[in-house]
């Protein structure tokens, strides 16, 4: 993983620790053709019911999203400069963005407060 990535993914460790969510990074899609992608997380429980993974700007997101497509999972190319450090306001919005897919009235707390 290149350092602007990891970065991202600390990032998205230290919101998994603050937001109470779950997140899994690295992340590796397989698309069905046998293609692997290594994201930088996958943001469970939010964008579709598969979760949400995170690629960099710079990667080719075109495959990546139609591969997370293919496997149910939502997708999202984040820029380095806005997500290489956790702020929490920042997070959040993100996440209401890409809404709440986990079971009804099981969201965290914050979530709720919108």
């Amino acid at each position: 993983m290149l350092s602007e990535e990891q970065q991202i993914a600390d990032a998205w460790l230290v919101a998994s620790a603050d937001l109470g969510i779950n997140v899994t990074t690295p992340f590796v899609l397989e698309a069905r053709d046998g293609e692997r992608f290594e994201c930088i997380a996958l943001v469970h429980q939010f964008g579709l019911p598969a979760g949400t993974v995170i690629s960099n700007l710079n990667d080719d997101f075109d495959a990546v999203l139609a591969a997370a497509k293919e496997l149910g999972y939502y997708a999202s190319a984040l820029n380095p400069h806005h997500y290489r450090r956790y702020d929490r306001t920042g997070f959040i919005e993100t996440l209401r963005d890409w809404e709440w897919t986990g079971a009804p009235g099981s969201e965290p707390s914050w979530y709720r407060a919108a």
